[in-house]
């Protein structure tokens, strides 16, 4: 057998081997961003931006991030909304479309907001056992490190609030969305 044959052969076979063997996990993306990625969303004066550390995490590790709402002329303000400025939704593309849904309080609560120290808050777990996921979300709300299963994940960043105090003026709600590539 001539020696392109003989390589012709041998990579037939190794195709074969990987076929046979099938793989491991969902299939990655190649061109799925690796490192830190971020996104941002803005309305009139304020900006949301939303960052998680790896684009690419295994299952078993922790996807770590912040949102960040900044002022974007000079200056400050104190804006007003749930006690916690900032909710995150987690999913599923594909698979079986799981769904998290954050909850918020019902407070009115005072925030405030500059240009040169925004308001920042890691990652966060929130929602609620119900409906088809209840097993899913409940096992997903136990402990403070945010674990996702083999898939890929939209996360979004939810800022809500008042142009004022007192939960009156002006309601804006800001939106950034990043993809997580989660592999087995």
């Amino acid at each position: 057998m001539g020696r392109i044959a003989t390589s012709i052969a041998c990579l037939a076979l190794l195709a074969l081997a990987a076929a046979a063997c099938g793989s491991s996990g969902p299939t990655i993306d190649p061109a799925a961003p690796t490192g830190r990625v971020e996104t941002a969303a803005q309305s009139g004066r304020f900006q949301l931006t939303f960052a998680v550390d790896r684009g690419v995490v295994r299952s078993d590790d922790a996807i770590t991030g912040e949102a960040a709402l900044r002022l974007t002329v000079p200056g400050g303000a104190t804006i007003s909304g749930a006690g916690a400025l900032f909710t995150f939704d987690f999913l599923e593309i594909g698979g079986a479309g799981r769904h998290v849904d954050p909850v918020s309080d019902l407070a009115c609560a005072p925030h405030r907001v500059t240009s040169d120290a925004p308001s920042v808050t890691p990652i966060v777990k929130s929602g609620a056992a119900v409906g088809p996921d209840a097993a899913f979300i409940a096992d997903f709300l136990k402990g403070t490190a945010v674990h996702l299963p083999a898939g890929t994940w939209d996360i979004t960043a939810t800022a809500s609030f008042h142009d004022a105090e007192g939960c009156a003026g002006q309601e804006i709600v800001l939106r950034a969305t990043v993809r997580v590539h989660v592999a087995g």
